[in-house]
């Protein structure tokens, strides 16, 4: 009946037919692989009943014995599940129909198609006729199982906003500039202190290429030659080259894990590690954040300038934001090659109580400051001493407070010796 609707362009009622006998197949298979056939039974007045968070869980309701549910339906099956009804941030559709949260009639067509698939998924995996798999939709819908990625996991999502903080970088090459012989804004200027946040994004990429080269991680120590060689030059219009530079490293880095540990993404789910993911998701947020508002108040600045609109004060503070304008970069770029190192080894920052609070402090340190300088570039501040004086301070938090103790390189170098 479920399949007749969707054929029907009913979308909305194939759904609420369908999903409440995904729950209920799921809820049986989870009391039988877990030798618990009680918990088949609906809610009662001493027991509650038995949701989709409780059926995905990594451990049954005593926090200790593992779900046998995961081996038992795959790693690829559980993160469609967990992406279509668990995840936070995903569309957890079987609470929003059930409590009236959802338009029905806004219900799409491919959301529609992708609970069928699974369902179709799960017959095909406990049909008893061998020859269901290889009936073309089924055959499909196999193949597009092995190459399924969490799509709304925090991990996956950090990646996705890793990625569009290195695509921000993008737009900085098209920033005006006033021309060389402008008597008011030099171009290009480089602060004196550039320096800093160079030698520590080389210096970081320097200590994940000697990680790296200790094992086989194919071309990643390639991508991360190609940031530190990068960070030899200051122009603005050097900016197209590092957002691709950075966006490969995201992209290889995640691949790498996920060769070492898995599709899985439930070892990520301890507290420590949700805390860390989220700790490096708002300080992306508040990095692509900068990027945009220094980007806007440069277009803004170089218009007025044009029109001969700045007042004396408002061109000395344009001067100095064009002078800034490598130095924002250089932390942005400076914070995705720390997360991207700290990705790589999420497990070693992770494994341990002490090893997990370093990570955590480490980061909330960093939070904060992308936290103030969003505040300070934005148009109502435009302080733009204070934020250079924050860029800088990224440099010596990656510098003392270095990530992990398990880099293969540990970072000691102070400021003063940067230099040298």
């Amino acid at each position: 009946m479920s399949v007749l609707l969707l054929l029907d362009s009913r979308y909305h009622h194939s759904l609420v037919l369908l999903l409440p006998a995904l729950e209920h197949g799921l809820r049986r298979v989870f009391a039988c692989v877990n030798h618990c056939p009680h918990r088949v039974l609906t809610a009662e007045s001493t027991a509650l009943y038995t949701t989709f968070d409780e059926i995905l869980s990594p451990t049954l309701h005593d926090h200790l014995s593992p779900n046998r549910l995961h081996h038992e339906i795959g790693p690829a099956k559980l993160e469609c599940l967990l992406d279509l009804l668990v995840q936070p941030e995903g569309p957890r559709l079987r609470d929003r129909i059930s409590h009236g949260e959802v338009d029905f009639y806004s219900l799409s067509k491919p959301l529609a198609n992708h609970v069928v698939s699974l369902c179709a998924l799960f017959c095909a995996h406990y049909s008893l006729d061998p020859t269901l798999t290889s009936e073309p939709p089924i055959a499909k819908c196999l193949a597009v199982e092995k190459s399924y990625r969490p799509l709304f996991h925090p991990a996956s999502l950090l990646k996705r906003e890793l990625l569009q903080l290195s695509e921000g970088l993008e737009t900085w090459s098209t920033i005006p500039l006033p021309p060389p012989a402008s008597p008011d804004c030099s171009s290009e200027p480089t602060p004196e202190d550039w320096s800093h946040l160079t030698v520590a994004v080389q210096r970081l990429a320097d200590s994940a290429l000697v990680a790296t080269a200790t094992r086989s991680y194919g071309s990643l120590p390639r991508a991360l030659q190609q940031v530190n060689d990068l960070c030899h030059g200051s122009g603005i219009r050097e900016t197209w080259e590092f957002s691709t530079a950075l966006k490969r490293l995201v992209e290889m880095v995640w691949e790498e894990r996920r060769e070492r540990v898995g599709n899985s993404s439930r070892s990520l789910c301890s507290g420590a590690g949700l805390e860390l993911i989220g700790l490096l998701r708002r300080t992306t947020e508040n990095t692509a954040n900068t990027l945009c508002q220094v980007r806007d108040m440069a277009i803004l600045r170089h218009k007025q300038h044009q029109q001969k609109q700045l007042r004396s004060r408002q061109r000395k503070n344009y001067e100095h934001l064009l002078t800034s304008l490598p130095l924002y970069r250089g932390a942005a770029c400076l914070i995705v090659v720390m997360i991207a190192v700290t990705w790589l080894r999420f497990h070693q920052m992770t494994c341990t109580d002490t090893s997990a609070r370093r990570a955590i402090k480490f980061y909330r340190k960093v939070l904060q400051v992308s936290e103030n300088l969003s505040s300070q570039t934005s148009a109502s501040r435009n302080r733009w001493e204070e934020a250079d004086q924050l860029a800088l301070s990224l440099a010596q938090l990656s510098l003392f407070d270095i990530l992990p103790p398990a880099l293969d390189t540990v970072l000691s170098t102070s400021p003063r010796d940067l230099n040298h």
